[in-house]
């Protein structure tokens, strides 16, 4: 099986491992401060699709669920993660080649980590929120066949597969992760849901993007100018509420049930 096609065997993974943390090295000292930041963005993004590659046979398989979609708290968290890393490796390496006392002495604002908190937090509320729907079901069997038929017919050109085939309780699921589509981010989550668009989800992600981007570009001129900066640059209040709606909207949004179960579904 090549490297390109199938699960990368743990020796590869190993290797490639072994060949980035080397190249993040020689990045700091081959290039200007500002271009090895942008390099080792990439190169930590190569070595998350080579772990998707492994596990899951996806260059984006780290961000598929155990339902076997792709999931929006996970590409926000390992965003961060890369961004902040990275950064920091600059800086730490940065320092450490000018000499400067105690290089790793770097200061992160708190609410950088308030941040990581609240991502991460979303990462790890996501699956106990959903958890419980895996236990719903209907009483009745002609009324799941009828609710999955009629919300299955509509998903099958959407989705490859019908809905009452991907079901783990009232939650769409795939039956493999080379079923995960990029679209799922901004899909529902349940049965009755899963080819509507999420709106508390594509809120978030658009809200992600944005921040992403402007503090991404604020890190790469802070490392341009100062590549031995003392500390990142700070969060704003500002932004810490609105991130912090736009988690709880997204949280909130997977409590509610869109699907009918059998307390609330009729038949004719």
């Amino acid at each position: 099986m090549s490297i390109l096609h199938g699960p990368l065997c743990t020796g590869t993974l190993g290797f490639f491992l072994c060949v980035i943390i080397g190249l993040i090295f020689k990045v700091v000292w081959w290039f200007k401060p500002g271009t090895s930041f942008v390099l080792i963005l990439i190169l930590l993004c190569l070595f998350c699709g080579l772990l998707g590659r492994h596990t899951n046979s996806r260059y984006f398989g780290i961000l598929i669920s155990d339902r076997n979609v792709m999931s929006l708290s996970r590409f926000q968290s390992i965003a961060w993660t890369i961004v902040i890393s990275s950064a920091f490796i600059v800086i730490a390496l940065s320092r450490a080649n000018a000499g400067i006392e105690n290089p790793l002495d770097i200061d992160m604002d708190y609410r950088i980590w308030i941040m990581m908190g609240i991502s991460a937090t979303s990462l790890i509320a996501s699956p106990l929120v959903l958890e419980n729907k895996m236990d719903k079901d209907f009483k009745d069997p002609r009324e799941k066949e009828k609710t999955y038929e009629q919300l299955g017919n509509v998903c099958s050109d959407l989705k490859g597969t019908k809905v009452a085939d991907n079901s783990k309780g009232i939650l769409f699921a795939n039956k493999s992760p080379d079923k995960a589509a990029f679209t799922d981010i901004f899909e529902g989550d349940e049965i009755g849901n899963a080819c509507s668009v999420d709106i508390a989800k594509l809120q978030m992600f658009f809200f992600t993007m944005v921040s992403l981007i402007t503090y991404s570009i604020t890190l790469y001129i802070l490392i341009s100018k100062n590549p031995t900066a003392a500390g990142f640059p700070a969060l704003s209040e500002g932004f810490l509420t609105v991130l912090g709606i736009s988690h709880v909207g997204y949280i909130s949004s997977k409590a509610v049930t869109s699907t009918k179960t059998d307390t609330n579904i009729k038949t004719n």
